[in-house]
């Protein structure tokens, strides 16, 4: 069966690599589809999901898979329902390994990247959306990305997304599989981005600090960190 792969993008000279690195590194057939409507990302995502019947691979344009990027892919499936890349930037720095939550003094809550070395495979709540594989089940149980309340469209919809599907029952899972990500040629495009950043910002941490039920099943799985 072909791997479908979403790619959203403004058309940016990074996309070329992005596509190029797939042909150069997917043994296994594919199939890509590019998003360029859509006034935000999850808009444009949303719009791609919508016509999709089958398991899907979310990609951002600055991504670029490595050699083995897809090897393993089938034997993850057999563990979890969404499957996060490890990101690495050009630098050979780790960007996100997965996630992990920890709580403040003052008993809030918040989230944060693993920026380990461990490269192992594990189950996490949360992982970015650049490069990640989602199960069809997910999107027909709990929906797409919430672009109404994350109307700014920069961050957060993905970690809401998988807010709901771990409520939901599903397992998410970080792989050792690195794949790079050119950051900063995202960002650069939008304006007003920390601004638009902190708004979601506080729309996300508002909701998941008032959401008991997840709260519990972090804490029954050990996913809160203690600081």
């Amino acid at each position: 069966m072909s791997t479908r792969i979403l790619i959203p993008t403004l058309g940016k000279k990074c996309l070329y690599n992005c596509i190029d690195s797939i042909h150069k590194y997917t043994k296994k057939p594919y199939t890509i589809t590019l998003l360029s409507d859509g006034n935000t990302w999850a808009e444009a995502i949303n719009i791609g999901l919508k016509e999709e019947k089958s398991d899907v691979i979310l990609m951002d344009d600055d991504i670029e898979v490595r050699k083995g990027w897809l090897n393993n892919l089938n034997e993850y499936k057999k563990l979890a329902d969404i499957i996060g890349w490890t990101l690495q930037r050009p630098d050979g720095t780790l960007q996100c390994s997965g996630c992990y939550f920890y709580r403040t003094k003052e008993k809030f809550i918040f989230m944060d990247n693993y920026h380990d070395r461990t490269r192992s495979v594990r189950l996490t709540p949360n992982i970015s959306t650049s490069c990640a594989f989602i199960k069809k089940k997910v999107f027909d149980k709990i929906g797409i990305f919430d672009n109404t309340t994350y109307k700014n469209g920069c961050h957060y919809e993905d970690s809401d997304f998988c807010m709901r599907a771990v409520k939901a029952g599903f397992k998410i899972m970080v792989i050792p599989e690195t794949v790079i990500h050119l950051e900063t040629e995202t960002k650069k495009d939008f304006k007003n981005f920390k601004k638009r950043v902190i708004i979601n910002k506080h729309i996300f941490y508002n909701k998941l600090n008032n959401d008991k039920k997840y709260i519990k099943i972090l804490e029954k799985n050990n996913f809160i960190e203690r600081c």
